[in-house]
C-alpha cells in the first residue's frame, strides 16, 4: 500500500494549472480552486470574491452535458448546480459580494428544481427565512424530512 502525503499547496498549485489547460479534467479542477480561495488553504490567499467569480464562470459555462445526445439541453452540469448554490450563499451571507438577500432567494428557489440540492436548499430557505417568517421557515424544515 503507498501512502501520499497531504499537501495543501501542491493540490492548489496543479488545480490552478489543470484549469488553465485543455485537459478533459478543466473543469473539475475549476470546481476545486474557489473552495481554496474561500477559505485561504493551500497557500490561496484568503479570497471570497474570487471564490464568487469562479462559481459564476462555473454557472455562466456550458453546461458539459449539452453536447452529449442523451441529455437534454436544459440540463445543468453538477458544476452549475454547484456553482449556482455556492452563489446564493454568497448572496446570502455577502461572501465576496454585497449581500443581496433577493438574488439568494432567487437561486435558491431555482435550485429546489435540483434533486441533488433539494435537501441542502431546505436547510438554506429554513434559516434564511428563520428571522423573518417562522411559517416558511417552518415549511422548508418540514419539507427537509419529505425528501
Amino acid at each position: 500500500m503507498h501512502f501520499v502525503e497531504k499537501n495543501g499547496n501542491k493540490a492548489f498549485f496543479l488545480f490552478n494549472q489543470a484549469s488553465q489547460s485543455d485537459s478533459k479534467y478543466k473543469d473539475d479542477a475549476k470546481y476545486m480552486l474557489p473552495k481554496f480561495y474561500k477559505s485561504g488553504w493551500g497557500g490561496a490567499e484568503k479570497d471570497c470574491k474570487k471564490a464568487y467569480d469562479i462559481y459564476l464562470e462555473l454557472l455562466k459555462s456550458k453546461s458539459d452535458f449539452q453536447d452529449d445526445a442523451k441529455y437534454c439541453l436544459a440540463e445543468k452540469s453538477r458544476y452549475q448546480n454547484n456553482a449556482e448554490f455556492w452563489l446564493a450563499h454568497c448572496y446570502d451571507n455577502g461572501n465576496g459580494v454585497t449581500k443581496n438577500k433577493d438574488k439568494a432567494l432567487q437561486l435558491y428557489l431555482e435550485l429546489l428544481k435540483s434533486k441533488e440540492y433539494r435537501l441542502k436548499v431546505c436547510e438554506s430557505l429554513a434559516n434564511y427565512y428563520k428571522n423573518e417568517d417562522d411559517k416558511k421557515s417552518y415549511k422548508y424544515r418540514k419539507m427537509q424530512f419529505d425528501i
